[in-house]
């Protein structure tokens, strides 16, 4: 298959890191998500995995509002929110086409699980350099997405 990924939002790939200890929001995962090509990441807090596609459709309607072109395609790996018939329906509206990994094969999505890997360590980091409780983790992804940028 043959996947575009030469230009700035050809290609867009997605994760979901967690559960972490609980925040005082109720936040127990994060998605990230990746351009392939610029690198520019965007990554959301979560209460359920299954508020992933939400998640994911609302980070493409504002990168389209930003930038006004559209992504090609998504990359993810093959867990069940993210292969669910109504989302895929939607990104085939939005005009993304949508590229599952092949069951346990950690490498097709491997610019997804570095990315993972490189704000975790900024992350945990922050958290311990400035003595914070274990439960301000999604600030310092946040903070770590930013300085990533």
């Amino acid at each position: 298959m043959d996947i575009p990924k030469d230009q700035p939002l050809d290609l867009l790939v997605s994760d979901i890191m967690g559960p972490f200890e609980g925040d005082a929001q109720g936040f127990r995962y994060l998605l990230t998500i990746r351009d392939h090509v610029s690198t520019y990441c965007v990554i959301y807090p979560l209460k359920l995995r299954s508020d992933a596609p939400t998640a994911i459709l609302d980070a493409i309607k504002r990168l389209q509002v930003r930038t006004g072109v559209t992504p090609k395609a998504l990359r993810t790996n093959n867990a069940r929110e993210f292969t669910s018939v109504a989302f895929v329906d939607s990104l085939a509206k939005l005009g993304v086409a949508f590229y599952p990994s092949l069951p346990y094969s950690l490498q097709d999505n491997g610019k997804t699980e570095h990315l993972n890997q490189t704000l975790g360590d900024m992350a945990r980091a922050m958290v311990t350099q400035s003595q914070m409780p274990a439960r301000f983790w999604q600030f310092a992804y946040i903070s770590a997405s930013f300085i990533h940028n």
